[in-house]
């Protein structure tokens, strides 16, 4: 395995990569704090330490958003006149209703995910909208919240630096927006079965 030098901040190489090196890196305590993609702080990243790593945390989010999308497909939630089957994520969270996002804010597990949404990049590069609003349906909880975290870490626009905090941001929201969709299959009385 590479060796890279602490001092040096390297450009993030595909998640493939990075996942097969934190893998077999994962199950002994982390000597080399210098893995690829991480950023520094001071002298040390992030990763050093017992923190957790963000990476695995956002995979998990993944596999469990494709489990949900398996789920809801099996369960008719389909997207209508369309040739290959899509999950139906706004009829699900039509069906969610009310009653899951009160659930959600009363239980306190999305308060940056609803209080300061994701944004989406544009075709021109710009984050949009400059300013988020909160969220204040299921809908959006379930569309402009877990979807776009979702797609945001597939595409590659998590962990990628940024502004200061960042990097603290992106790993909340992938927190949480695991918890609600986890929250969301035990509310639906969907299971990945």
């Amino acid at each position: 395995m590479a060796v890279f030098p602490a001092n040096k901040l390297l450009v993030k190489p595909p998640a493939h990569v990075f996942f097969g090196l934190f893998q077999r890196s994962a199950s002994r305590k982390i000597r080399n704090c210098c893995l690829l993609g991480l950023r520094e702080v001071g002298s040390h990243h992030r990763m050093c330490g017992a923190m957790e790593n963000p990476y695995e945390t956002a995979k998990a989010f993944a596999l469990d958003f494709g489990r949900t999308e398996y789920a809801l497909k099996r369960s008719d939630y389909l997207r209508k006149n369309k040739d290959v089957a899509e999950a139906d994520w706004d009829s699900f969270a039509g069906d969610l209703g009310a009653d899951f996002f009160a659930h959600v804010v009363e239980k306190g597990i999305a308060k940056t995910l609803i209080g300061d949404p994701p944004r989406r990049l544009m075709a021109d590069m710009p984050w949009s909208p400059e300013k988020t609003s909160p969220l204040t349906n299921v809908h959006e909880l379930i569309v402009q919240g877990v979807c776009r975290v979702r797609n945001s870490f597939l595409h590659g626009e998590k962990f990628t630096g940024g502004p200061e905090g960042q990097w603290d941001r992106d790993l909340t929201l992938v927190k949480e927006a695991h918890v609600v969709l986890t929250e969301a299959m035990a509310f639906g009385h969907l299971t990945h079965d």
